[in-house]
């Protein structure tokens, strides 16, 4: 029997060798791009600045709080001839502290100051990199404040041990309605705050710098914040359209963000303050080219021109790698010195500046035990997802209300027609099917049909490593059974793969590539699938198949609950599915791959409020498992028979909700 079961491949050779998602999420991307470019063209730029400004705070999710205060927590003083350091720790949002160094030259007066974002080098603000940039500076006589991002340096899950601030861990703050690149931002206010506080500073000579993310972050607080006078991104100016099916971090992600504006456009918002941006001719990142910088650079000239402040926008190439280099530095506070002390300054030697190297060690805030206010990712996001969810069950929403909003949390769900069905030939068992798209996708289908007659029900599986990883004994099962089974790869699974984006997230979580370009795009991953289902789904009604279940594992459990929200289903049988949203643990949080991410999720509800809204007539929970893998205990699952409980008799729901552990 085993060996009629054999899960064959659908699509030839050739077919599978094309890459379906990375044409079209280009196309999407480049069709965006150009929306973006035309429709604000077309407006005087002081009308839309504002709105555009705004619209970025909102899907970033920016924070302000101008009124806390600081708290600073200083733990060493390193004197050196001609300045000194201070290591500190202070308040960027209640109970939340960020690590940092504080600059001073010993100079009299009141002196501009530039805060340094660093990017994903290891030691974040310490790397060897940014206490060069830092010491430039001060030896140039600017006062520096170099800051740990969330989630970097001192601020990760585990003090001093070096880790990647993205990734799953970084998405996860989107299923809390947070976004890594607005708590970064909001962070940065935070530290122009802080500048803006000390009597040394002058508030109306302040600038910002920083390299690849770093680069990111300072374009972005400029864009936002008008305090700064100057900025100087290196190595991270590109197109958003080249963010898409490329490679980049989740801190440089704005959810939506292809939808109203191009990168050019953030550059425009900090006209007509003083920009230069560096880039390297030998950067390896697409997104960051210099041809894609070239580009973007030629728009927002034009932004420039118009409020006739050209002379305030330049660039600068670098026969260089990817790097903020020593001539990258000079270039950098040339720039400061003019636009900053309105004069060039003598000709700065760097290399004497950043000859006294200071070690790594001794600017750590914390050498030892690490305060709890020195927050991470990963108590963030429990935390405040177990207040959302706590929130969410209060919500008496109806049903209709609560799909509503579902929509908005899903993004945008293409109404994908078939244009044909293509049979491909049988084998084994398997009748091999593909429903090809008006939109070009193709979905690639395996039927087994019992003899005519013999079964009126339809099993259709789903998992999340793509239909070959279905477990054989069940299919076998289902054989027995005499049902009619529909083996199914989902956007970007299996056959439906791209080559393009598993080669990206080598080192990555899988669906790192397509989960961060969807929500560029508007869309979201699960929302994909859910597309895909629907076509399915529409196929089946359509021959007439019988009843439908749905057996899913892993990730596809997820879009299957919602797909059953809105359509009817006999059952859904769930392998290892999310039992919530609530983060759970650092450890294992790459168990699920980045499709599982939802921004805002928890604000609408969670698993169990899916559950509670299904339209199919009985749900099977078979080893539902934590955020981090771990598998349900007896205790969890009593408390989510009572959320059910409670969530069906307010929708008066009587369908069946089970739980099965073993």
């Amino acid at each position: 029997m085993r060996q009629q079961v054999q899960v064959p491949a659908v699509f030839e050779e050739k077919e599978a060798a094309n890459d379906y998602i990375l044409e079209h999420y280009r196309d999407l991307a480049s069709r965006a791009s150009n929306h973006c470019l035309s429709a604000n063209k077309r407006k005087e730029w002081k009308d839309i600045a504002p709105a555009l400004r705004q619209k970025v705070i909102k899907e970033a999710n920016l924070s302000f709080f101008k009124t806390l205060d600081f708290d600073v927590k200083e733990t060493a003083k390193i004197e050196r001839s001609t300045f000194h350091i201070k290591n500190i720790a202070f308040q960027t949002r209640p109970s939340v502290y960020a690590t940092a160094n504080l600059y001073l030259p010993k100079i009299e007066g009141r002196l501009p100051a530039i805060l340094v974002a660093h990017g994903h080098w290891a030691g974040a603000r310490n790397a060897g990199l940014f206490r060069q940039v830092a010491l430039g500076l001060v030896n140039a006589g600017y006062i520096v404040l170099t800051m740990d991002a969330w989630g970097a340096g001192e601020r990760g899950s585990v003090a001093h041990l070096e880790e990647y601030h993205g990734g799953n861990l970084g998405a996860s703050l989107f299923n809390i309605g947070e976004t890594l690149m607005g708590m970064q931002l909001t962070d940065n206010v935070r530290a122009l705050d802080f500048l803006c506080s000390l009597p040394m500073v002058d508030t109306q000579r302040i600038g910002v710098t920083g390299a690849s993310g770093g680069g990111n972050q300072a374009m972005w607080l400029a864009a936002l914040d008008e305090r700064i006078k100057a900025v100087v991104p290196v190595v991270s100016v590109g197109t958003f359209e080249s963010y898409v099916m490329n490679s980049n971090c989740v801190c440089e992600l704005l959810p939506n963000g292809l939808t109203f504006l191009e990168e050019s456009h953030a550059l425009g918002l900090i006209a007509p303050r003083a920009l230069k941006v560096l880039s390297a001719i030998r950067e390896d990142n697409p997104s960051f080219y210099h041809s894609q910088m070239l580009h973007c650079y030629k728009y927002a000239e034009a932004i420039y021109a118009k409020l006739g402040a050209k002379e305030k926008l330049a660039y600068e190439l670098f026969d260089q790698e990817h790097t903020y280099s020593v001539e990258m530095l000079r270039a950098a506070v040339d720039w400061f010195d003019l636009h900053l002390t309105n004069s060039r300054k003598q000709v700065h030697r760097m290399e004497d500046a950043i000859s006294k190297e200071i070690d790594q060690e001794v600017l750590i805030t914390y050498h030892h035990a690490r305060p709890v206010f020195v927050e991470t990712t990963e108590h963030f996001c429990r935390e405040r997802g177990s207040i959302l969810h706590s929130k969410s069950l209060l919500d008496e929403a109806s049903i209709p209300d609560k799909l509503k909003e579902l929509e908005g949390v899903l993004g945008h769900i293409e109404d994908k027609k078939l244009r044909q069905i293509i049979k491909k030939g049988k084998e084994g068992l398997w009748q091999k099917v593909v429903l090809e798209c008006t939109n070009n996708q193709k979905i690639p289908l395996l039927l087994y049909e019992p003899a005519k007659g013999c079964t009126t029900s339809c099993k259709v599986f789903f998992h999340g490593e793509g239909k070959e990883a279905i477990p054989l004994q069940l299919l076998e099962q289902a054989f027995e059974e005499g049902s009619m089974l529909l083996l199914v790869d989902l956007w970007g699974l299996g056959e439906q793969g791209s080559p393009a984006a598993l080669k990206l997230d080598e080192h990555l979580p899988p669906f790192h590539t397509l989960a961060r370009s969807a929500l560029w795009l508007g869309r979201t991953v699960l929302g994909e699938w859910f597309s895909d289902m629907q076509v399915v789904y529409r196929w089946l009604i359509d021959q007439q198949f019988g009843s439908l279940t749905f057996v899913c594992f892993k990730e596809p459990s997820v879009a299957a609950l919602l797909f059953s929200t809105m359509h009817n289903l006999k059952s859904l049988v769930l392998y290892d599915s999310p039992y919530s949203y609530i983060f759970d643990s650092r450890e294992g949080v790459d168990y699920y791959n980045m499709s599982i991410h939802l921004p805002g999720v928890l604000y609408w509800g969670d698993i169990m409020t899916m559950a509670g809204l299904s339209k199919a007539e009985a749900i099977e929970f078979v080893r539902a498992r934590s955020m981090s893998g771990r598998l349900i205990d007896l205790e969890t699952k009593q408390q989510l028979e009572k959320e059910i409980a409670v969530l069906k008799a307010r929708w008066d729901q009587e369908h069946n909700i089970n739980f099965i552990i073993n």
